[in-house]
């Protein structure tokens, strides 16, 4: 029996390497004579960077991926290693968070002479359109007493005049990729205002009050740059970070179906008879484009079957039109902060009765 495991991050608990790792575990407790295939995955959050270093033979140097590619040297930002929400800037309020750092990173790289730069957008906890990347890479914004702005929230809140003749010239030059997790627009019902930011700390009754203000904002930037990109779809990724870039003119994409491009997945699928992925909790989110919808997707194309194994599982119903499997490895009666607290120990047990059902235990 072939096996390639796939997985995405129990987020909060396991890293992909780490979720892959005891799923392989668990299948050779049952079967030792198993063909296992690990293929860690992330899909522009969490572990992206550590993904694709794993895949492309790269490495790291103060917390930027770098490898080569077509004879080129390409680079790697993980946003949310500074700007998410578990990293030190999550513990101000979310009126003062920002996207400063990765703008930082990006002219960082730009004086060591890289122009191939991904960027992965996902699990940011910043909420200020991309304000703070645009004034690190030279733009200037000013208040209505002419005040340069704080490069936060509350400094898009503030902004009436921007300049962006002081930009970064080597930009033009520059091949801007942006991985997201999210197909959001920039404001809205849908955007990342309303979606998003009470998860990073706004308080419901600002709401409304903030999306206007993001929505002046990218009236004001569009103007500036001449180019229409807040209502497409991954403008609202990070906090509008997404936007920034499209203004900057960066190619946006869906980080899942990217990164699997970039690990060389679909040859791997061709080897397999079985594609075991998995995430902290799936639910409906799952079917609108996660990764592991796509991994079940393209499995299913090249004819080979899928089973989902997540940390839990609500609407099985549902995921069970688009997996062959569907398994929750919290037990009904645990409530889901002590299935986090024995995270590794039951995703092991989990993955070993999949495996005995598919192969009877050896004697």
């Amino acid at each position: 029996m072939r096996i390639l495991i796939a997985p995405d991050s129990f987020k909060g608990t396991l890293t992909a390497p780490q979720v892959a790792a005891v799923m392989a575990q668990g299948m050779r407790q049952i079967c030792a004579a198993a063909t296992l295939r690990l293929m860690p995955l992330a899909d522009g959050g969490e572990g992206t960077r550590d993904v694709l270093m794993a895949a492309l033979d790269g490495f790291v140097r103060e917390g930027v991926g770098y490898f080569d590619m077509d004879g080129r040297r390409h680079a790697v930002i993980e946003s949310a290693l500074w700007i998410g929400l578990h990293a030190e800037l999550s513990h101000r309020p979310i009126h003062q968070r920002g996207t400063s750092a990765p703008g930082e990173m990006v002219k960082r790289l730009l004086d060591e002479g890289i122009r191939d730069i991904w960027l992965a957008l996902g699990g940011s906890g910043t909420c200020d359109g991309g304000l703070g990347m645009l004034q690190a890479l030279g733009c200037r914004a000013y208040d209505q007493k002419g005040q340069i702005c704080t490069p936060d929230l509350a400094g898009m809140m503030a902004v009436r005049q921007l300049d962006a003749a002081p930009l970064d010239h080597r930009l033009q030059s520059c091949r801007l990729t942006a991985l997201v997790d999210v197909d959001n627009p920039l404001y809205g019902e849908q955007g990342a205002v309303y979606t998003y930011a009470v998860q990073k700390g706004l308080d419901m009754d600002e709401l409304e009050h903030v999306d206007l203000a993001m929505q002046c904002w990218a009236d004001l930037c569009e103007r500036v740059f001449r180019c229409k990109v807040a209502g497409l779809p991954g403008a609202g990724a990070a906090g509008g970070l997404g936007f920034a870039l499209k203004l900057l003119g960066a190619a946006v994409v869906p980080g899942g179906a990217w990164v699997l491009r970039q690990c060389g997945f679909d040859r791997l699928l061709n080897e397999c008879d079985w594609v075991v992925t998995g995430e902290g909790r799936s639910d409906l989110q799952t079917l609108h484009g996660k990764l592991p919808l796509i991994v079940a997707q393209q499995a299913r194309q090249a004819g080979v079957r899928s089973a989902l194994i997540s940390g839990d599982v609500t609407a099985a119903e549902a995921l069970a039109r688009e997996f062959d499997q569907v398994i929750s490895v919290r037990p009904q009666s645990m409530t889901c902060a002590n299935a986090m607290a024995r995270a590794e120990s039951l995703l092991l047990a989990a993955t070993a009765r999949w495996m005995a059902s598919k192969i009877p235990v050896q004697s």
